[in-house]
């Protein structure tokens, strides 16, 4: 085979991932075995293509590629595996310091999921209820964690199952304009039921903790839901007032002078 090339360190990756395809054909399921530059392909490929492609891949090319069991394992080995609703600021900071840079835009938006409720072995949680959130608009972290019964069965009847996933991405920013990949900093399942004050509290509580690393977030993007759009004018005071509330009086927030004719 390849692998008893002395050279095999050269050849291509095309190479190796036939010489361990091969070489996982002559033994049983259970024995299969990868390289660790197989395993890095195939956890690339099913972050980059999904779930569905990386099944149907490995369905139709046997012994090529790992089961999704051997794939989130090395997500959890690698620390790449995201909890709901924990925010990474440490990840972030570690992924733009690779880079270099200092500023950034925060970008928040939902997608719709089906809805469903799995037990998370890691947190010890039940993920698919919605968290409720906290005094700074933030998920409360592994909410649902019970050992009764009675309590899981109390949750489907009275709680609400999430339809949708808020997704909070990083964008670095460079003076250069130089594209850069974006960072996953959370995500966490919601029933849209949150206000305009739990967004504004949520944007502070991500400003602070963000430069307490020292990265400066410069603003925030989203869609256009009036809930995020009465939020960018309560803060930045364009047209409308936050009234007694020290968030509108923040040294580094960003305002409007409105000339006096217009009023």
């Amino acid at each position: 085979t390849l692998s008893q090339n002395p050279d095999s360190t050269n050849d291509i990756f095309l190479h190796h991932f036939l010489d361990n395809l091969f070489s996982n054909l002559r033994t049983a399921k259970n024995r299969h075995r990868y390289q660790e530059n197989i395993l890095d392909f195939a956890l690339c490929m099913f972050i980059l293509a999904g779930r569905n492609a990386h099944e149907f891949l490995r369905l139709n090319m046997p012994g090529a590629l790992p089961t999704l069991t051997t794939i989130q394992a090395k997500l959890a080995k690698e620390g790449l595996r995201a909890l709901e609703g924990k925010f990474r600021y440490n990840d972030v900071i570690k992924y733009i310091s690779t880079i270099d840079l200092k500023f950034a835009f925060c970008a928040e938006d939902c997608t719709t999921v089906q809805r469903k409720v799995v037990y998370d072995t890691r947190s010890n949680s039940f993920v698919g209820f919605t968290p409720p959130l906290d005094e700074n608009g933030m998920p409360q972290m592994n909410h649902f964690q019970t050992n009764s019964i009675e309590d899981l069965k109390r949750w489907f009847e009275q709680e609400d199952i999430s339809n949708l996933l808020n997704l909070y991405m990083i964008q670095p920013i460079h003076s250069n304009n130089q594209k850069i990949s974006p960072y996953a900093l959370s995500a966490y399942g919601t029933n849209g039921k949150y206000t305009s004050f739990d967004i504004i509290r949520r944007w502070f509580t991500i400003f602070e903790e963000s430069s307490k690393q020292g990265v400066r977030i410069l603003g925030y993007s989203t869609d256009a839901d009036p809930r995020y759009l009465l939020a960018m004018r309560l803060v930045s005071g364009f047209f409308t007032i936050l009234l007694n509330s020290p968030i509108t009086q923040h040294s580094l927030l960003l305002t409007f002078d409105i000339p006096k004719s217009w009023s």
